[in-house]
């Protein structure tokens, strides 16, 4: 896959609040997000599996505002989270953003079209993405 890095357009020294987990079972793909994200303010936690990220989501007290997950991973998939996600805790479904270096599967084209709103392609603005999805935490 490609590396995650794509210019910001977010205003130089615009900072950022909020709790963002980015769950991908490739580091180096999650350590650039973090250290994206964190450049900006936010506050970051990093996962390598949806499992983890679906009792987070479910368990009501995780203080999570935004979450990207990667749509392809061994193990539970973005779109297992999902359909999992629909099941036990519809709500949580609007803070989950699920990123995709290519939709090969038919699954996956199916869930890209399905989901097109909540799905990102990398390579993606992070920063500028994170801050139009959580609109109204910016600090001046």
């Amino acid at each position: 896959r490609p590396a995650v890095v794509e210019p910001s357009t977010v205003a130089v020294g615009a900072h950022f609040r909020g709790h963002v987990l980015v769950v991908d079972d490739e580091p180096p793909v999650a350590n650039v997000l973090r250290l994206q994200l964190e450049a900006a303010g936010y506050r970051v936690t990093l996962g390598t599996e949806a499992e983890r990220a679906l009792q987070r989501l479910t368990s009501g007290s995780d203080g999570i505002d935004l979450v990207y997950c990667d749509l392809m991973m061994k193990g539970m998939s973005g779109m297992d989270l999902a359909d999992a996600l629909a099941t036990r805790a519809p709500s949580q479904l609007d803070r989950v953003v699920f990123m995709t270096g290519g939709a090969f599967t038919s699954r996956a084209r199916d869930f890209r079209d399905v989901w097109a709103a909540r799905c990102v392609d990398k390579p993606f603005d992070v920063v500028t993405e994170t801050a139009h999805r959580l609109e109204g935490r910016r600090l001046d």
